[in-house]
């Protein structure tokens, strides 16, 4: 009898640790499609900086929260509160990439966070070796690959001869 509750026990145990991935897994997908939204939907901005903000000790959940702050500026009207917005964000963004410096969806968001903040902000030094090492390290085996990959093809800052490369 005690043996059959050992295999019950464990067997609770595998199953909680698999559900923990599915969720994890869930969560990254949810933040992809939140992340996809930000520019044009501010409940996205808001679900993104909901679902990531619990999750922010991992470095992934990080650039993701990064990204919500960021794009929270497009939706506020005072110019110094879009500023602190994309401060914080840009913070967070340049922590998660210190902290996994080789994941390449969180260089890939700090690029595409870059990329689209205006000019006259000091917040665009990263573009070149982000754009350089999305270039070398996209592979077709990541689960953003498709998305990355269109994102960097329309992208005005590779030129013809960068986007052949990927």
């Amino acid at each position: 009898m005690p043996f059959k509750r050992f295999f019950i026990l464990f067997g609770i145990l595998v199953l909680g640790m698999s559900n923990t991935h599915v969720t994890e897994e869930a969560d990254l997908i949810l933040a992809r499609v939140y992340f996809e939204k930000i520019g044009v939907q501010e409940t996205a901005v808001k679900n993104l900086k909901i679902l990531t903000e619990a999750k922010k000790d991992k470095p992934i959940y990080k650039a993701y929260l990064g990204a919500a702050y960021c794009a929270e500026a497009k939706y506020k009207w005072n110019p110094y509160t879009k500023l602190d917005k994309v401060k914080v964000g840009m913070n967070l963004l340049n922590e998660a990439v210190s902290a996994d410096y080789s994941n390449i969806e969180i260089r890939f968001l700090r690029f595409c966070i870059e990329e689209n903040i205006p000019n006259s902000l000091p917040y665009r030094q990263h573009l070149e070796i982000d754009k350089n090492f999305l270039i070398l390290n996209l592979k077709k085996d990541h689960g953003y690959y498709t998305t990355m990959k269109n994102y960097l093809l329309q992208s005005k800052l590779l030129s013809e001869s960068d986007k052949k490369k990927i």
